[in-house]
């Protein structure tokens, strides 16, 4: 069985960005499936613990599983 870790993950828009915790096995991973996000070994350092406690009640996606939200949108589009 592969160990997963939640990775936070970030859709830059030029104007803003929208977040994301994904579980994986590596920073890798995430990378091949979802290329158009910018993908953080622990916690983003530019975030502070309020949003980053946000970003986490969002729940997590698995890499595996199909993705929802504004994740569910990008790799169809």
């Amino acid at each position: 069985m592969v160990s997963v870790t939640p990775y936070f993950a970030l859709y830059d828009y030029g104007q803003g960005g929208l977040w994301v915790v994904i579980a994986a096995g590596s920073v890798e991973q995430i990378r091949r499936k979802y290329p158009m996000l910018q993908v953080f070994d622990g916690e983003p350092p530019m975030l502070d613990s309020a949003a980053i406690a946000a970003i986490r009640r969002a729940g997590v996606q698995d890499i595996d599983a199909p993705p929802t939200g504004w994740l569910a949108d990008m790799a169809s589009g």
